[in-house]
């Protein structure tokens, strides 16, 4: 009897620490790409293969300027000491909106697994599973809206 109550509270506190989404569970897969043209996806979990024709900033900080048609002003790539992608942020460009990027997103992945407007006004709608989160960020600075995402590997986040 101990045991079975043992297996069963192991089980149940086992539960609580899993990666699980935030929120809603109409949470859809979190995509884990960017696309960057010219240059392709930029991929989370995989090695990073631009460094050749990215802007280096420091050892594990790539920069890349896609093509303005992408409507992305820039994606700072962040990479573990190994090389390999565990974060993307993408600064969009003026035209993009945060309502627009929101929308897209949900088209794509379902409701968010959270959302927030913090003191200063700025809105994050989240979409977060067990392996990704990304996070779409809507500021407004001397009249002007400022829309950037982050995307990031929750696995190697840490690296």
């Amino acid at each position: 009897m101990r045991t079975g109550l043992l297996l069963l509270a192991l089980a149940l506190g086992c539960s609580v620490h899993t990666a699980r989404s935030v929120g809603s569970a109409a949470t859809a897969r979190v995509d884990r790409t960017v696309p960057a043209p010219p240059y392709g996806p930029g991929t989370l979990g995989e090695a990073f293969g631009l460094a050749d024709q990215a802007n280096r900033l420091a050892d594990t900080l790539y920069q890349l300027m896609p093509d303005a048609s992408s409507g992305i002003q820039a994606l700072t790539v962040h990479l573990t000491p190994g090389g390999v992608v565990r974060v993307i942020d993408v600064a969009y460009g003026p035209l993009r909106g945060y309502a627009d990027q929101v929308a897209a997103a949900r088209g794509s992945m379902g409701n968010p697994s959270t959302t927030r407007t913090d003191d200063d006004g700025s809105q994050h709608t989240i979409w977060q599973d067990a392996r990704t989160r990304y996070e779409v960020v809507g500021r407004v600075f001397d009249s002007r809206s400022v829309v950037s995402a982050r995307l990031t590997d929750l696995l190697l986040a840490g690296s």
